[in-house]
């Protein structure tokens, strides 16, 4: 579980706030994630409650590479060397939506199992209500 999470958080497509970053290697690094979480299903046990996290944390990866090539990223360095707006914007709002699920997954694993996650890796957790702040 922790060596899941540990792969996760050196992961920069989950979280990097550049505007330049490259779709192809951010493309890359989606498909080592969905390598990385199948492995992870592999090791967990059935009854384990990070299965159906990994799961889903997969199922967004493939998703998201599932609309993206389809969406003319197959040259996704020329896409933005040309300045396809419009396949930037699409590309960047599925980031976002995969950062988010991942988001949710982690702060249940991450309170399931009482684990610390990384700052940068963290900076996609759901924000904390007012009376969670306050507990602390």
């Amino acid at each position: 579980m922790r060596d899941v999470i540990t792969a996760l958080e050196d992961r920069r497509a989950l979280y990097s706030k550049a505007v330049w970053e490259e779709p192809a290697h951010v493309i890359q690094s989606i498909l080592k994630i969905r390598d990385e979480l199948t492995e992870g299903l592999k090791r967990i046990g059935d009854k384990s409650p990070a299965k159906d996290a990994f799961r889903i944390m997969r199922a967004t990866c493939r998703d998201f590479l599932t609309l993206t090539s389809t969406k003319a990223f197959a040259g996704a360095r020329g896409m933005m060397d040309r300045g396809g707006m419009w396949e930037q914007e699409e590309f960047f709002t599925e980031l976002g939506k995969l950062r988010a699920v991942f988001g949710q997954q982690l702060a249940v694993l991450g309170y399931l199992y009482g684990i610390e996650i990384e700052k940068d890796l963290a900076s996609i957790l759901p924000p904390e209500s007012k009376a969670e702040a306050d507990e602390k």
